[in-house]
Formats: C-alpha cells, sequence, structure tokens
C-alpha cells in the first residue's frame, strides 16, 4: 500500500529533520515506521504524523499531507523513491538530495533545491526566494538534477548554481542566475539585474528582456541544435515555457567576470 504521513494539528517539526526514504518507510511494517526516530529530538515519527496505508500497493511512494503548515526541511537528503507533498512546504525542500522525486502540490520556501546532486524536485506552485541557490551554510548551490517550479520563484534563484537544470514556468525575481558557477536556468523573465557574477552557465528568457548589466555584450543571433533539444526536454514538463523551434540573441558575460556565461534572449533579433 502507498504510505501515507498525515501532519498532526500543532506539530512543528525540528530543524534537521530526517524522513526516512520512500521505499524504506514503504517497506517497514505500520508498528515499527511509528517508532522510528527523525529528528534530533529522539521523538518518535508517530508523534509527529499520523501513520497510515492508504491506496493502491507502491512500493516507492511516500505521501506526506502537510495542510496549511510549512514545515521545513522535508525531503532533506532523499535518495529514491517518490515523495508526494500534498500541501506547502517550508525552507530547505530537497537540500542535499541525490536522487529520486519530490512533487509538491503546493508551494515552497527558500533556498529549495540547496545542494540537490541529482533526481527531480517538482512544485506545481510557487517557489521562496534563492531558489536551487547556494545555502548559507555552503559555497555552492545545486549540483545536479532537475528543478520544474510552475508558479513564479523568488529573488535570486540559481545564485551559485554549480550544475543542473532549473525551469521556471512564472518568471523569477530580481538577480537570477547571480553568480552561477555552471548549469542552465530558463524562465520567461527575471525582475531586474539577471547574471551578475555570472561566470559560466546559462540563463534563457523566453519573454521582453529586462534590463541588463552593461557587462553583457551581444555576440550573434543564435539556432543551435542545443536549443531545440533543451526545447524538447522542457516542453514535457511546462509545454508553454519555450517554443518548439528556438531562436534568440546570446550575450555574453559576465564580463567582469571572465565573461565565460550567456544569457540567451529567446525570440530576440
Amino acid at each position: 500500500m502507498t504510505r501515507v504521513l498525515k501532519l498532526r494539528e500543532g506539530a512543528r517539526l525540528p530543524e534537521g529533520l530526517r524522513l526516512p526514504s520512500p521505499p524504506r518507510a514503504c517497506a517497514l511494517p505500520l508498528a515499527q515506521l511509528e517508532r522510528l526516530a527523525p529528528g534530533p529530538e529522539g521523538r518518535a515519527l508517530g508523534e509527529y504524523f499520523e501513520v497510515r496505508d492508504e491506496g493502491a500497493a507502491h512500493e516507492q511512494l511516500l505521501v506526506l499531507r502537510t495542510g496549511a503548515a510549512r514545515p521545513p526541511g522535508l525531503g532533506r537528503g532523499l535518495d529514491g523513491g517518490c515523495l508526494r507533498i500534498e500541501g506547502h512546504a517550508g525552507a530547505l525542500l530537497g537540500i542535499d538530495m541525490t536522487a529520486g522525486e519530490i512533487v509538491v502540490d503546493g508551494d515552497c520556501g527558500d533556498f529549495a533545491g540547496g545542494g540537490m546532486r541529482g533526481g527531480r524536485l517538482r512544485v506545481l506552485g510557487d517557489a521562496g526566494h534563492f531558489l536551487a541557490a547556494a545555502p548559507w551554510d555552503a559555497r555552492q548551490g545545486m549540483r545536479g538534477g532537475e528543478i520544474v517550479v510552475h508558479g513564479r520563484a523568488g529573488d535570486r534563484a540559481a545564485s551559485g548554481m554549480r550544475r543542473g537544470l532549473v525551469l521556471v514556468g512564472g518568471g523569477c525575481g530580481r538577480d537570477c542566475a547571480a553568480g552561477m558557477l555552471a548549469g542552465t536556468l530558463v524562465t520567461p523573465q527575471c525582475a531586474d539585474s539577471p547574471g551578475s557574477g555570472l561566470r559560466r552557465g546559462s540563463l534563457l528568457l523566453t519573454r521582453a528582456a529586462p534590463r541588463l548589466l552593461p557587462t553583457f555584450n551581444p555576440s550573434a543571433e543564435v539556432d543551435l541544435s542545443w536549443l531545440r533539444l533543451l526545447a524538447r526536454h522542457v516542453r514535457a514538463s511546462l509545454p508553454e515555457l519555450v517554443d518548439p523551434e528556438p531562436r534568440g540573441l546570446r550575450l555574453c558575460g559576465d564580463l567582469a567576470c571572465g565573461g565565460k556565461g550567456e544569457i540567451v534572449l529567446l525570440g530576440a533579433h
């Protein structure tokens, strides 16, 4: 059966909570799962969640029902299976995950996907600030995998990102791709100053360009095979985000940091 954890009313999850992976949670007997101590306080999982079996058989699906609460650190270190969050998630969603999939039906907080090295994170609502960015105790942000946000993301999305793919369907706040080290961010637009300190990697904007820094120089109109491959992949997740035959203007920069990155303004000529 699919294993379901429903957050108890008034329960506050401790910082550093590390839930069992979906394959393990589904394999353990219900009573044993309830007795697990997932956090530093040593309290049993059953004190935080109502634990039940529900629905059809599925060996690798763990469902968390958080409602209006925004518990932090959900999916921390996920290494396999599928974690589905019915409700909202707080900060540090999927931090340090290496494999598997996290799906959030609602919104998530700041630093989602920070330190992520593999797997897939999908948010059907909005994301907070610092999506895929380096958390306060790390030098690098996302280092692999894929993040898909159907709504908007806050400021400094992909800041310090090292590797991977981030798709944001509703646009980003200020300073997206600031200090990006590598990887790819695709979004309709950024509120202001995208790519500040961009060292390597690609920022693809699919609508009218915002104010760009003077340290980005137009290079050429691009119609490259990798753009068409990327468009095919993007359209499987966010069909309206990228044209199937994308072309645009490539700008090299940030020249203040070596100029080895790029902003591609899709649809610009």
